[in-house]
């Protein structure tokens, strides 16, 4: 294949590099925003597999393109539409990517097919700019140190490029005569680009309306005005919400002054989807809740159709009856969540305390839980509700968590077991905030926290060990409750029967609570039977049930022991659930649980997961733990796969004795596969490849050798080697011909008028392999070798 203006192969070679690294730079971005790799890198591999046909078809034709024009640009059509080929075959699975990256897709694969396939010279100074334009782009909007450092290797690379470019046109020119001109063009290009980034900037900063958002194309865009599920980010995009600042066409969970009155389920509708309504119902007395003074500006109605809701109930009843669950409420509601978190997962995150059970329904008492001192004060210029706790020993280390409310009516704050501080933006007075009878900071001044609010949380994790340290902390208590005669026999005997032999204390807790996990079974659909008087007791007997079960049987089973406890209802956020798109977990209906939590005195009641299938919450590690379970888990995992890791160790030695024939097998088809361009770049190929072959052998030719004397010398010394001495010295004199002889680039005719290349040049690869060239001469003979051939 001809073109109609030469280019130089090691140019043209360099720029396929740049395009295809500034291609990887872009996919590596489309990575890191996409829910799945699999489609990116098929592309990827669809794309550059066209792109090498294509190649490969018309060298095959060996006719000049302007010949084939026509065949040309339908090809480079095709390869430039094959990412919007590729959203429609992607996009029925769930997945898909915005407009801005399928248009850098597009132009990805024109800059790459450009640089393999250059029309002209001038192609290749497309490809140029536009790998360059790209790397510029993806750079501009991503925050990932992966790609910034990606991009400045390309940049260096680019550089190189260049100053090879230039310092090879000052090689074949010499000035002549010199003649002044105005610069008039590039002076044109100059002011069209001044005039495109002004009208860019007024368009993006310029007008009353504050920022303007280029739907669909700048790397801050999410799509159109509206909703796009497949923007990146920004306003319009679906799962990543957003809140606008003066029109709210998108909900979203950010900091956002903006207020958005929606209906929404409470608890108890959450409650009732999961577990079923309750057998028996309890008429309750509704809270008043003051409402907070929100301004008319910050206070957006969305007239819909309205949704009946209740508020959640003091009680819990275990009889339930299953009912059809609803996945979503309203029917329009766009998203499902409940709420998403940020930070460390899993968390559980408690809504509601029952600490009364009469052996069917859970209630809270009219004692109130100890109230605990807080205080609103300012860090780094945010306003914080601190709260204090009496943690000593047991409480140590801290995390923090983001919430952001999606479909959730409730004025309880969904929070740790042991939250110490909480910050809402714009709630800047203590009043904002109070302790419920149960210990669940709510948002006093609102009936419920508003749509789309964002609670920044930080909390404090318990510390094994110093629970251990406690010893039997049933004395700790201060004002001692008789749970005992509340609970029946058979809960008191199953007690004794399990911690027969345990201490008391934190040790006798985790015992009940790992047999609870270990030797029951967590069936979410279970009820109870209609003519059930015990929930503990038939749970007991059945051995299977539902989560609110297990923490009834759990709780029950530690006050017939004496320790204090209550049953909690709230959500478990799952690490199953990340989203890697929006970098959140997302909580939905589904994830209500309950759990239990038992008092270990000073008012300090720490949470115990007895529900198999759950994670226990986190607690405090030190570093010697947490070096001594990293060894523990990489054991188990070891052991656990012992038989792969012993065939992989088999595959290894194998690999190892073999080692020169596998060598000799990927030299080879890296050699075919590189078998192209012109005569004299193959003749070099093939040299490349005996040379590989050659250092892998530790044969490798000094600097000081020549390549017909090196190999001519090793040949002498082998009889295989030099059993075939004249397809060596063809090879050889080839090469020679190729480095030394002064032809201009495209023009190897003299190359091309060998005999049959192909099969000379497969011939001394099939001869000298590596094993071959290894066994050539030893380690002395290398030396004597060296110093004859110097």
């Amino acid at each position: 294949m001809t073109r109609g203006q030469q280019t130089n192969p090691d140019r043209q070679w360099s720029l396929i590099f740049i395009a295809v690294f500034a291609m990887l730079i872009v996919q590596a971005s489309r990575l890191s925003n996409h829910w799945t790799g699999w489609g990116v890198v098929l592309e990827g591999v669809i794309t550059l597999i066209a792109i090498y046909s294509l190649e490969r078809y018309l060298r095959w034709r060996d006719q000049d393109l302007q010949q084939l024009q026509l065949v040309y640009s339908a090809g480079l059509f095709g390869v430039t539409l094959l990412p919007i080929l590729a959203q429609f075959a992607i996009r029925p699975f769930g997945i898909g990517d915005p407009n801005e990256l399928i248009l850098l897709n597009m132009a990805q694969n024109i800059a790459v097919a450009l640089a393999v396939i250059p029309y002209s010279k001038k192609s290749l100074q497309i490809s140029s700019l536009l790998s360059g334009f790209l790397v510029l782009f993806v750079t501009s909007m991503t925050e990932i140190r992966v790609i910034w450092i990606m991009s400045a290797v390309f940049g260096v690379a680019g550089l190189w490029s260049l100053m090879c470019s230039y310092w090879a046109r000052l090689e074949t020119k010499f000035v002549t005569s010199t003649h002044r001109i105005r610069p008039f063009r590039p002076m044109a290009i100059s002011l069209v680009l001044l005039l495109s980034i002004g009208v860019l900037t007024f368009a993006s900063v310029g007008g009353s309306g504050g920022t303007l958002v280029l739907p669909g194309f700048m790397p801050t865009s999410g799509g159109d005005k509206y909703q796009d599920r497949y923007a990146r980010s920004g306003v319009g995009n679906g799962d990543m919400m957003i809140a606008a600042e003066d029109s709210a066409f998108t909900f979203g969970p950010v900091d956002s002054k903006i207020f958005l009155e929606s209906k929404m389920p409470s608890l108890y509708d959450v409650a009732s989807d999961q577990y079923g309504e309750a057998k028996k119902k309890k008429k309750t007395n509704k809270e008043f809740n003051p409402a907070i003074s929100i301004t008319a500006d910050r206070l957006r109605h969305k007239h819909r159709k309205t949704s009946r809701s209740e508020q959640a109930s003091r009680q819990f009843n275990t009889l339930r009856r299953l009912t059809k669950q609803r996945t979503a409420r309203p029917d329009d509601r766009s998203s499902t969540a409940l709420l998403q978190i940020s930070g460390p997962t899993p968390l559980h995150l408690v809504t509601e305390r029952f600490d009364t059970f009469d052996g069917i329904e859970w209630s809270h008492s009219d004692r109130a839980t100890q109230k605990l001192n807080s205080s609103l004060q300012t860090i780094e210029d945010k306003p914080w509700l601190k709260i204090s706790r009496n943690s000593g020993t047991i409480l140590r280390g801290k995390q923090s968590h983001t919430l952001r409310i999606i479909n959730l009516k409730s004025k309880r704050i969904p929070s740790p077991s042991h939250v110490a501080g909480i910050h809402i933006a714009d709630v800047n007075q203590a009043s904002f905030f109070d302790m419920t009878d149960d210990g669940v900071f709510v948002l006093t001044a609102q009936e419920h926290i508003p749509r789309l609010t964002v609670i920044h949380l930080v909390s404090q994790v318990f510390s094994q060990d110093g629970l251990l340290d406690l010893g039997d902390f049933r004395d700790r208590y201060a004002s001692s409750r008789d749970f005992k005669a509340k609970t029946s026999s058979q809960v008191a005997s199953t007690a004794k029967r399990w911690t027969a032999d345990i201490d008391p204390g934190w040790k006798q807790v985790a015992t009940i609570v790992e047999t609870l996990r270990n030797n029951f079974t967590h069936d979410r659909q279970a009820t109870a039977s209609d003519a059930c008087e015990n929930i503990v007791e038939e749970f007991l007997s059945r051995g299977y049930g539902p989560d609110y079960m297990f923490a009834s049987a759990a709780a029950e089973i530690l006050r017939s022991l004496g320790y204090e406890s209550q049953v909690v209802m709230g959500f478990y956020a799952d690490p199953n659930d990340y989203d890697a798109q929006s970098r959140q977990t997302i909580v939905e209906s589904n994830a209500l649980h309950f759990w239990t939590e038992v008092h270990v005195g000073g008012g300090i009641w720490i949470p115990v997961e007895p529900t198999p299938g759950y994670s226990h919450p986190q607690n405090w590690i030190s570093w010697q733990q947490r070096i001594a379970m990293g060894f523990a888990a990489a054991g188990k995992w070891l052991l656990a796969r012992w038989h792969m890791i012993a065939l992989a160790i088999a595959g290894a030695l194998l690999a190892l004795l073999a080692r020169h024939l596998l060598l000799d097998l990927g030299s080879f088809i890296l050699w075919r596969a590189g078998w192209s361009g012109t005569a004299r770049r193959r003749i070099l190929w093939t040299v490349r490849i005996l040379e590989f072959r050659a250092r892998m052998a530790g044969q490798g030719r000094p600097g000081h050798t020549t390549i017909p004397k090196w190999y001519l010398s090793l040949a002498a010394r082998h009889p295989v080697l030099g059993k075939d001495l004249a397809t060596l010295e063809t090879v050889l004199s080839l090469a020679d011909q190729a480095i030394y002889t002064p032809i201009a680039p495209g023009n190897d005719s003299h190359l091309k008028n060998h005999g049959n290349m192909y099969r000379t040049c497969c011939n001394l690869l099939s001869v000298w392999t590596s094993h071959r060239i290894k066994g050539s001469c030893n380690d002395s003979e290398r030396m004597d070798l060296q110093r004859g051939t110097s």
